[in-house]
C-alpha cells in the first residue's frame, strides 16, 4: 500500500538546493495532524538529492535534524571507502527553513528547540534552533551527549577514567553520574547514555571473545541520586549490538533476539517480542522498532517497523510499503523514518503515525 498525497511546491531561496522547493504540505502537516490526524496527509518525503544518505534523525517539536552523508559508490564491503560527511542539517516542519546547524557534529541530540552537540574537539555545543542563542557548559569535555528538558548529560573520556556527567543549561552544578577507573572497566566499554525528566540510562559491555559480550544496562535515578543495574544478559559473538530507549520511567532494549522492556520505578522485564529486533524507541505506551519479522539481522529490502501498544501486549507490523523503513522516530502524531533509494543514499519519511495506527487496527 502507498501513502502519497498531492502537493505543491514552495519555493524558498533562503534555502540551498535541494530544500529551495519544499513542499507546501510540510508546514500544515504537523496543524493538520493536530486538529484533525484523520485528515491529515498520511506520508511525505523531504527533497533527496542523488547519491546522499540521511542518518542519525532526530526530531523534536516542529524540528528535525540528521546527518548528511555521501557514501561512497557500489554496494559496500570491507574494501569500501567512508563516506563523505557532509554536515547536519536542520529542517522546521513549519516554517520550511533549513540550514546547516554544524559541519562536525560527531555526536548528537535534540529536545524542542535545544540541539546539542559535540565538535570535532570534543566540546558539547548547545544552540536554540528557534533564536540562534548558543549556550556553554560548565562541565568537562565529552561525547554522545543526550538532551531532555533543559539538562544535558554526556560521556567523557580521561586516561585513567570513564564518566557520565550531566547538567542543567544555565546552571553552574555539574553532576558526576557515574565514573569508572580502567581496573573496574576492565576494557569494558560504556555505552551512550539516555535522560528522561527521572532517570540517566547507560550500559557496559564486556567482550568474552568467541562466546559473545556480557551486557549490564544501569539506571541513575535523578530525584534520589542513586543507582541499580536493571539487567544483565549475554549476546553471542555475531551480534553484539545492544539498542535501548528511554521514555521516563519506561525503558526498551534489545537482547539477542528479543526486545524487552521494564518500568523502572516498579517493574520486571517483560519480553515484547521474540525475534531479532534493532532501533527501538519508546513515546508513552508506544513502542516501535525495526524487524525482518525472523530470528535474522535486519537487511534493508526487508525491514519494517513493528509495534507494540503496552496496554495490549501484542506485537504488530506497523509499515508495509516495499523495501524498507529505517530508524523509527516519533514526535507527536508524526513518525519518521529513512528509506534506502536506488542511488544508494537513503531519504526521510514523514508519516501520520495515527493513520498507520487506524490501518494496522489500532
Amino acid at each position: 500500500m502507498q501513502y502519497f498525497e498531492r502537493a505543491e511546491f514552495e519555493y524558498h531561496p533562503e534555502n540551498q538546493a535541494p530544500y529551495d522547493l519544499l513542499l507546501t504540505q510540510l508546514g500544515t502537516f504537523r496543524n493538520g495532524a493536530k486538529q484533525n490526524p484523520a485528515h491529515s496527509a498520511a506520508r511525505i518525503e523531504l527533497p533527496h538529492q542523488a547519491g546522499h544518505a540521511a542518518t542519525m534523525v532526530k526530531a523534536s517539536g516542529d524540528n528535525i535534524v540528521w546527518q548528511e552523508l555521501r557514501p561512497a559508490p557500489g554496494p559496500p564491503n570491507s574494501h569500501t571507502p567512508p563516506p563523505t560527511y557532509l554536515g547536519t542539517p536542520f529542517y522546521n516542519l513549519t516554517s520550511g527553513q533549513v540550514y546547516t546547524v554544524t559541519a562536525d557534529a560527531g555526536s548528537y541530540d535534540l529536545a524542542g528547540p535545544l540541539f546539542a552537540w559535540t565538535d570535532a574537539g570534543g566540546s558539547i555545543e548547545i544552540e536554540d534552533l528557534n533564536s540562534g542563542e548558543h549556550y556553554q557548559l560548565n562541565g568537562p569535555s565529552g561525547y554522545e551527549p543526550a538532551i531532555h528538558g533543559r539538562t544535558v548529560a554526556w560521556m567523557h573520556f580521561s586516561t585513567d577514567e570513564t564518566s557520565i556527567f550531566s547538567e542543567e543549561i544555565g546552571s553552574a552544578e555539574v553532576r558526576n553520574v557515574v565514573t569508572y577507573s580502567k581496573a573496574q572497566l576492565n576494557n569494558g566499554l560504556i555505552g551512550a547514555p539516555q535522560i528522561s525528566d527521572t532517570y540517566i540510562v547507560w550500559s557496559v559491555s564486556h567482550s568474552q571473545g568467541p562466546s559473545g559480550t556480557d551486557y549490564e544496562i544501569y539506571a541513575y535515578d535523578r530525584r534520589t541520586s542513586t543507582s541499580k543495574v536493571v539487567v544483565s544478559f549475554s549476546t553471542p559473538a555475531t551480534d553484539n549490538s545492544v539498542r535501548y530507549a528511554l521514555d521516563g520511567t519506561r525503558l526498551v532494549w534489545t537482547e539477542t533476539p528479543g526486545l524487552y522492556y521494564t518500568d523502572l520505578s516498579s517493574g520486571q522485564p517483560v519480553e515484547l517480542y521474540n525475534h531479532w529486533a534493532d532501533s527501538p524507541t519508546i513515546n508513552g505506551d508506544l513502542v516501535l522498532w525495526n524487524a525482518s519479522g525472523a530470528d535474522r539481522s535486519c537487511y534493508e529490502e526487508q525491514c519494517h517497523i513493528w509495534a507494540d501498544q503496552l496496554n495490549d501486549g501484542q506485537a504488530f507490523q506497523l509499515t508495509t510499503d516495499p523495501g524498507a523503513q529505517l530508524g523509527p522516530v516519533v514526535d507527536g502524531d508524526l513518525l519518521i523514518w529513512t528509506e534506502p533509494t536506488q542511488d544508494n543514499g537513503n531519504k526521510i519519511v514523514i508519516a501520520s503515525l495515527s493513520h498507520l495506527l487506524a490501518i494496522a487496527g489500532k
